[in-house]
């Protein structure tokens, strides 16, 4: 990260309420779904070969953005569930989304509970 990227999100945390503010923000491209049960959905619909597993939950929930891929910064808050997949091990994160990238720059939001997937390096599962 750039040291004017660094200044940026020093400057974000000091607009966050306290709790997130204290912790570290990080930042990064994932999936992120609404509910823990739709991450978790997600991953059985890949593991089960789904060719699309992303469109399938969002049809499911009624809802065209219920999980999507975003670019953000987000501070995790904890982890929910551990799942043994087929092609890996990952675990169901609860994150605070506080910004997101929409390409030429970063916009606060305000915090927003998500939930994200980490994958499990092998030699840790």
């Amino acid at each position: 990260m750039t040291p004017l990227c660094r200044l940026g999100f020093a400057l974000l945390l000091l607009c966050f309420p306290f709790g997130v503010a204290a912790q570290e923000i990080e930042t990064g491209r994932a999936i992120i779904c609404d509910t823990q049960q739709q991450a978790e959905r997600l991953v059985a619909l890949k593991d089960q070969g789904e060719e699309d597993p992303l469109a399938k939950v969002n049809d499911e929930a009624h809802n065209p953005t219920a999980c999507a891929v975003a670019t953000m910064a987000f501070v995790v808050r904890n982890t929910r569930e551990t799942i043994q997949a087929k092609q890996a091990s990952v675990r169901v994160v609860e994150i605070v989304v506080v910004a997101v990238n929409n390409g030429p720059g970063w916009t606060q939001i305000p915090p927003a509970t998500q939930y994200t997937l980490f994958a499990i390096p092998e030699e840790s599962a």
